[in-house]
């Protein structure tokens, strides 16, 4: 059966090009993007809305302990559905992730709410 995505890997985005691309830009891979105020900026908005994006390309060129986590969440993003490359990352996080994909997988209410979702909408 296949995989659910859940909810919080929505939010992700995966670059297989470079974003950002100015001198003291080029050593970060991830990015997270919060929501503020543009009048009161100490006022944001919860995690929920944070936009987290992965230039792909970078991560992979990275190296040192950060890269090696980060490399494990590119794997994930990747491949996600092939347990044999599932079965190789050993980063607790990712397979927390892992976990919860598989229980969401394996519930199926969950599954037709993603399967209704993916559905497209008819025209008239």
């Amino acid at each position: 059966m296949p995989a659910v995505l859940p909810s919080y890997l929505h939010r992700a985005s995966a670059s297989f090009f470079d974003l950002f691309t100015e001198p003291d830009q080029l050593n970060q891979a991830h990015w997270c993007f919060e929501m503020r105020d543009r009048w009161q900026p100490a006022t944001q908005l919860g995690a929920e809305l944070e936009l987290n994006i992965i230039e792909l390309g970078k991560a992979d060129r990275l190296q040192g302990a950060a890269a090696q986590s980060l490399a494990a969440w590119v794997a994930f993003f990747e491949h996600w559905s092939d347990e044999s490359a599932m079965s190789q990352l050993s980063y607790p996080p990712v397979q927390q992730a892992l976990d919860r994909l598989k229980a969401l997988s394996a519930d199926s209410e969950t599954q037709e709410r993603a399967r209704v979702r993916t559905v497209p909408c008819a025209t008239n």
